[in-house]
């Protein structure tokens, strides 16, 4: 009975420390707050909420849905006669090393779906002190080859390089000339708290032996990467060559029959700060105050 309740206690603690969204607004609920867009001066993005006319539908019958909660943001191409490239991001500071993964569900409804080179996609991107781009992710493309009237996952993940100062969470409507389409985003998930990958076991031979599962959960995705999990208690066994013992382990499900171990807990992980200088180390950077002229604060 311990050995579960060990188990429960940890997954209740595992979605707040390994798997927090950086993203404050990730469902659109507050409008485009903490969404960035451009250049700037843009337009070609609204906020729909459950219910709306989809543009060249019937109107009060071709209308939209929430994936989540009511509101949604919908993108479109800029209409200018080139072809065009409009990013709507989340932006925030980095520093080289750090793991990020970013998904957002994605879906193109009838009749306003991608047609004829219209494309969306996400990306992780990075830049140093100069705002010089380095070296990102992207996920995979919607286009007019994406089914319509569905959700799509799209997932990206990315490992902030030398000299990376600031990082962006990127949704990315692309449009060839004046063709047409647009797209409707929910769910954007933003984490800098990707497990790491310890061994791999094969599933049909895990539990072989003396050692025995005493508490399972499976199906979470705690770190957001679209990979099913399994969370386990069990106890000792000494024939895995290390690869088991008692406690809480966690694995991710890869192809048809392997597990891919990512938890020990005899080797806890660190989450992640999104706070440069937590310990106030480096004086106050990083810290703000408002009104900007107050001076009723000290290290």
């Amino acid at each position: 009975m311990n050995k579960i309740v060990k188990g429960l206690m940890f997954l209740s603690m595992g979605t707040f420390l390994f798997s927090q969204n950086i993203l404050t607004n990730p469902s659109f609920e507050d409008s485009l707050s903490g969404w960035n867009i451009w250049p700037t001066d843009k337009t070609n993005r609204s906020i729909e909420k459950t219910g709306n006319d989809i543009y060249g539908g019937t109107a009060g019958t071709d209308t939209v849905t929430a994936r989540y909660g009511s509101l949604m943001l919908k993108t479109w191409g800029q209409n200018s006669g080139a072809d065009n490239t409009t990013p709507s991001y989340y932006e925030g500071d980095t520093e080289a090393g750090k793991v990020y993964n970013f998904s957002v569900y994605g879906r193109t409804n009838s009749p306003d779906t991608l047609k004829d080179g219209s494309q969306a996609w996400l990306q992780i991107k990075f830049f140093d002190s100069n705002w010089a781009e380095l070296a990102g992710s992207t996920s995979d493309t919607m286009s007019d080859a994406s089914s319509t009237d569905d959700w799509h996952y799209l997932y990206t993940s990315a490992t902030a390089p030398a000299n990376a100062v600031k990082v962006q969470a990127v949704i990315v409507h692309s449009q060839k000339g004046y063709s047409g389409g647009s797209v409707y985003w929910e769910d954007a998930y933003f984490t800098m708290n990707h497990f790491t990958e310890l061994a791999v076991v094969s599933s049909k031979h895990l539990w072989s032996g003396s050692g025995h599962a005493r508490g399972v959960a499976a199906g979470t995705d705690v770190d957001g990467d679209g990979k099913q999990e399994v969370w386990t208690t069990h106890y000792f066994t000494d024939n895995k060559n290390g690869l088991a013992g008692s406690g809480v382990y966690g694995f991710e499900y890869v192809g048809n029959d392997t597990l891919v171990q990512i938890f020990d807990e005899t080797k806890p992980f660190t989450p992640g700060n999104v706070l440069a200088n937590p310990g106030f180390e480096d004086s106050l950077t990083g810290w703000n105050i408002w009104p900007a002229d107050k001076t009723n604060r000290s290290i």
